[in-house]
Formats: structure tokens, C-alpha cells, sequence
């Protein structure tokens, strides 16, 4: 049994399931904000990270149930209209991982993707430049059809202090 086997009643029961917790999640992380805690704050990178989780799962079991009700499979793997999935690696040469297993972004662009991870602090930890890949299609099978790759360097995610402020 995989996802394509469950009814629309049954992702829709789910989908409600999943909507408390993403409603907490952002309600924690929009008051994590107004309390100014740092984007580097181990804490908040997480409330952020299960944030982003939460409302991609929610997103996900949306867009199948739309799929069920109107009467097919999923064929594909929707995005949401400000969705986008990322994959962080060392080099070139590693290969993307199946598409559901992807970090997601919700970024109306894919520089405000990464961007948004450097926010919270995903890309703060590394010692050379590293590729960021933007997932922008992916086929049936979850491999990656459409893609933009960017070499992230270490200075371009470090948040940044004017002189003689901290």
C-alpha cells in the first residue's frame, strides 16, 4: 500500500488531522519572531524547519485529495504556488534524492528558497561553498526533471552586522 491507495475521505480526514498542528507551528514561529530570537537560535531553526514541514504535508495531502476527487492517481508531484524543494549538497556529482524526500521552501522564487534557508540557519554551518539544488519539476517516479543548481558561499548566508554593532 502506498499514498495513491488511499481514498479522498481518508487524506481529507488526515489533511484535518495535520491542521492543528501547522496552525500551532506557525503561531509559535510568528511569536518566536516578535520576540526577535536570532536566526541562527537552535530553537527557532527548528520551530521552523517543523513549520515548513507541517504546512508541506498539509499542502501535499491538499493537492491529493484534489487528485482523488477529481478521479485519477496523482501523475505527478505538485508544488504548491509558493513551494519549492531543496536539496543542500557538497558536490555536483551526488545525486539528487527522490523528490518527496526534499526539503521544503514555501518561497515565491528559488533565490528566496535559499535564501529562506539561510534564514534559518540551515547554510550557517558550512566551511566551503556548497550546491544548492531547486527542484522545479519532477517526474512520476519522484526523480528530478527540472532543476536549478547554485554554489552557495559560506559569506552569502552569514547574517550581516554593521561595524561596531552586534
Amino acid at each position: 500500500m502506498d499514498s495513491g491507495d488511499l481514498t479522498a475521505e481518508q487524506l481529507e480526514i488526515l489533511r484535518k488531522q495535520v491542521e492543528p498542528v501547522r496552525r500551532f507551528l506557525e503561531a509559535l514561529k510568528e511569536r518566536m519572531e516578535q520576540q526577535r530570537f536570532p536566526y541562527g537560535d537552535r530553537l527557532r531553526q527548528r520551530v521552523v524547519s517543523a513549520c515548513n514541514a507541517a504546512h508541506g504535508l498539509w499542502v501535499a495531502l491538499h493537492y491529493m485529495t484534489c487528485d482523488r476527487l477529481a478521479g485519477r492517481k496523482p501523475l505527478h508531484y505538485p508544488l504548491g504556488d509558493a513551494e519549492y524543494r531543496l536539496d543542500v549538497a557538497v558536490n555536483r556529482s551526488r545525486p539528487i534524492p527522490r523528490f518527496e524526500f526534499l526539503q521544503i521552501v514555501d518561497a515565491e522564487t528559488p533565490l528566496e528558497a535559499i535564501a529562506t534557508l539561510a534564514r534559518q540557519g540551515l547554510l550557517t554551518n558550512i566551511e566551503n561553498p556548497v550546491i544548492v539544488r531547486v527542484v522545479l519539476e519532477a517526474g512520476a517516479d519522484g526523480v528530478a526533471t527540472k532543476v536549478v543548481t547554485l554554489e552557495v558561499d559560506r559569506e552569502l548566508v552569514l547574517p550581516h552586522v554593521p561595524n561596531g554593532q552586534e
